[in-house]
C-alpha cells in the first residue's frame, strides 16, 4: 500500500489552485496562457514572499497542458543551500540538464480572480495577485475542513526540463 503524506498532498492541491488563476488576472498574451511548467519559490517561508524574488526553485513544481495540471519531482538536482540544508530539493532558475517525474493530478475551475478545487466533498477558493517575479496565491476566509491557512509563491519555470 502506497501511504501520500497529507501535507504533501493538500500543498499539491494548493498550488495546483493558484496556477490556474494566473491568466485571467494578467494583462500580456503570455500571461494568458497557463500552459507551461511552475515551481514553487523555495524561500517563501511562513506565508511571506520569498526574499530572493524567486531565483531559488523548489523541487516540486507543476506541468500545466491544456486545461490539465500534473505535478513534477525533480529528481537530479545537486543544489546545496536549500531549506533545511537539504542538498538536491531546490535548484536555481536556469540550471541545465534537470530530469523530473511526472504524475497527473486533474482539471481545475477558475473564476476572474479566484480558482476552485473540490476534493471530498468540499470546494475551495484560493485567490492570486501577480507581483513582479512569481505570482501569491492564499485560501478563501471559508475554508474546506482539508485547507490549511498557508500561502503559495509560484514561478514559471523557463528553461528544459526532461520529464518522464
Amino acid at each position: 500500500m502506497i501511504k501520500i503524506n497529507k501535507q504533501f498532498f493538500f500543498n499539491v492541491l494548493i498550488t495546483y489552485c493558484f496556477l490556474f488563476l494566473i491568466p485571467l488576472t494578467g494583462q500580456s498574451s503570455e500571461i494568458q496562457n497557463l500552459d507551461g511548467i511552475w515551481f514553487i519559490c523555495e524561500y517563501s517561508i511562513s506565508n511571506n514572499p520569498p526574499n530572493d524574488n524567486c531565483e531559488m526553485l523548489d523541487n516540486d513544481g507543476f506541468l500545466v497542458e491544456q486545461g490539465k495540471i500534473s505535478h513534477l519531482k525533480i529528481k537530479n538536482s545537486q543544489q546545496e543551500g536549500c531549506r533545511g540544508d537539504r542538498t538536491g530539493h531546490c535548484f536555481k532558475d536556469g540550471t541545465m540538464g534537470l530530469k523530473a517525474k511526472k504524475r497527473n493530478i486533474g482539471n481545475f475551475t477558475i473564476g476572474s480572480n479566484w480558482v476552485e478545487v473540490k476534493h471530498l466533498t468540499c470546494t475551495q477558493r484560493f485567490w492570486f495577485k501577480e507581483y513582479e517575479n512569481f505570482w501569491h496565491s492564499w485560501p478563501d476566509e471559508k475554508k474546506c475542513f482539508w485547507t490549511r491557512n498557508k500561502e503559495f509563491y509560484v514561478q514559471r519555470y523557463q528553461g528544459e526540463l526532461k520529464i518522464n
